[in-house]
């Protein structure tokens, strides 16, 4: 369920409105935007825009106002596309240039064939979503990309494999396009952060548009919130800054879709209109992908957009250029509805979604399960209604609806994964089981004291488990035993005590993972381990 997100692709279809006024969609949007910081803490803004030609109607709910500063997230994505063309027109680089052209032979492939540049800006690429190599510490774990530099970047290219050919299989990558943005840095000898100033922000008077606010700007900024209120670090980052570290402010965002959907004349606006221009289909992705910028076809029209979400701030801007229409919508929160007001203020006939709250209805459905779960001190899910249906969101990621399997039990709707709410002594609800990739992770309730349960083994079942494993070629798990306590070293990182939840598995507290050890019959060692996080990784036992 943990998943370092920077984007999170999951607006519904986008359905032109032939007849609908334009007054009164925005009416409509305005007043649910008003509802829905309603529901919030009274630090958090959400500011949105609708531009129909050459009208601007802009409207903020909170204490903030157009001039402040939020982080976009995976909306810098479209800014590296943009770098990309101006690389592309300017050649510098071609669109089959590769990984192995410009970083050597240590990089991923797929039998014989290369990643290229354009693989990486479509999400075709094959890479993850984001490295296995992004594990953090408990002081790192609000802020996931910090401390994920160069080094670390080519240290999982040199040891990945790929289990897709290029350009054959879409996969939403946060890794592939900071690659990107990392590899044109490299190109033109400059930072990331100096190119997007240069070639995009100053040419089209973005100035608030930056991956690193200067002192006037930090006042402006408006501080991150979870889905629980809580006020969290905005992000930073190193390696992979093109995939989602610009912040930007409602004027700035206003005024780049205008110039997306009325192009410059000059380089700049062939820039743009090369990154718009349909490059593949991406069935993952519901349509089409440019340079970055996913493209829907709806009753003949185009739209192009974009969003973003990191921990505490979630974006969206799009334009339909047949129309002139275009939308901008901010939020420091991580709210994930503001998707669908984007959608909206574009035209979807998709009705806006239910403002869950932690009220339960009338006759008291769902009352027990209202409330906020620990999984770690930063990762949660809340769990909330609308009266009709139970919702639950975990930290940095979307809402879900979650659909009643049985008692207390429950499936993730589109998601591989189910939800069981734990009972005290006392029958009320004290904790709830996630059930994913083969993960049992049990998260405890916000104000309730719950004891985990564990097995205490001795001194000899543990030193079965102490030794070397083999994660990766640069990766290795140290395990080894302080007394009764197993402790579990990767490669690079902090050692953390791990607690046996059987004889043979294993949680970590400040992470949400697990550890499975594996013991041939008759033999006094583990032969290998099993990492369960974000996927299942086994790691065979080395020799000392």
């Amino acid at each position: 369920m943990k998943n370092w997100s920077i984007s999170v692709m999951a607006l519904g279809a986008i359905m032109l409105m032939g007849g609908a006024r334009a007054d009164t969609r925005w009416q409509s949007a305005t007043d649910y935007v008003d509802e829905l910081q309603a529901t919030t803490t009274d630090g958090v803004c959400i500011a949105i825009a609708a531009i129909d030609g050459d009208n601007l109607t802009q409207h903020v709910a909170g204490t903030c106002d157009a001039a402040n500063l939020f982080q976009i997230g995976s909306i810098t994505k479209s800014f590296t596309g943009i770098l990309l063309a101006d690389a592309i027109l300017s050649e510098r680089l071609g669109f089959e240039s590769t990984l192995e052209d410009l970083l050597g032979e240590n990089v991923p492939r797929f039998e014989n064939t290369s990643i290229t540049m354009l693989d990486l800006a479509t999400h075709t690429s094959g890479l993850p979503r984001i490295p296995d190599n992004l594990f953090h510490d408990a002081a790192d774990m609000s802020d996931p990309y910090l401390h994920y530099g160069a080094k670390e970047l080519f240290a999982f290219l040199s040891s990945h494999e790929l289990a897709h050919k290029p350009g054959t299989h879409d996969e939403y990558s946060n890794l592939g396009m900071g690659l990107l943005g990392h590899i044109l840095a490299g190109v033109y000898d400059r930072s990331y952060a100096d190119l997007v100033n240069t070639i995009v922000t100053t040419p089209l008077g973005l100035d608030d548009t930056v991956v690193i606010p200067n002192a006037e700007q930090a006042n402006r900024v408006l501080d991150g919130h979870t889905v629980t209120n809580d006020v969290v670090p905005n992000w930073q980052f190193d390696a992979l800054a093109g995939a989602g570290a610009l912040y930007s402010s409602l004027d700035d965002m206003v005024a780049y879709v205008k110039a997306n959907l009325d192009a410059p004349d000059g380089p700049l606006g062939d820039r743009l209109q090369l990154s718009h221009r349909e490059q593949r289909t991406t069935p993952a992705l519901q349509g089409a992908i440019g340079l970055a910028w996913i493209r829907w076809t709806r009753n003949r029209s185009v739209t192009i957009w974009h969003n973003g979400g990191t921990a505490g701030h979630r974006s969206f801007v799009g334009f339909t250029p047949e129309t002139g229409r275009g939308a901008v919508v901010l939020a420091n929160a991580f709210l994930s509805e503001i998707d669908a007001i984007g959608a909206h203020l574009l035209g979807s006939e998709n009705p806006l979604p239910p403002i869950a709250t932690t009220v339960a209805s009338d006759d008291g459905l769902f009352a027990d399960y209202l409330g906020t779960y620990d999984f770690t001190h930063s990762f949660k899910i809340q769990i909330t209604t609308d009266g009709a249906k139970l919702y639950g969101q975990a930290t940095a990621q979307p809402r879900f609806t979650m659909i009643e399997l049985s008692s207390d039990r429950y499936r993730i709707d589109l998601v591989a994964a189910e939800i069981e709410f734990v009972r005290g002594n006392d029958g009320n609800v004290e904790s709830l089981r996630l059930h994913q990739n083969g993960v049992e992770q049990l998260a405890r309730k916000s104000g309730v004291e719950v004891e985990r349960e564990t097995v205490a083994l001795n001194t000899e079942e543990l030193d079965r488990y102490v030794g070397k494993y083999r994660l990766a070629p640069n990766l290795v798990f140290d395990v080894t035993r302080d007394g009764v306590q197993l402790n579990a070293k990767l490669t690079g990182q902090p050692r953390f005590p791990v607690y046996a939840k059987t004889k043979t598995r294993f949680y970590y507290e400040v992470v949400a993972a697990e550890l499975e050890f594996h013991v041939d019959a008759g033999d006094n060692q583990a032969s290998a381990l099993t990492l369960y996080q974000n996927g299942v990784h086994k790691a065979p036992r080395i020799d000392e």
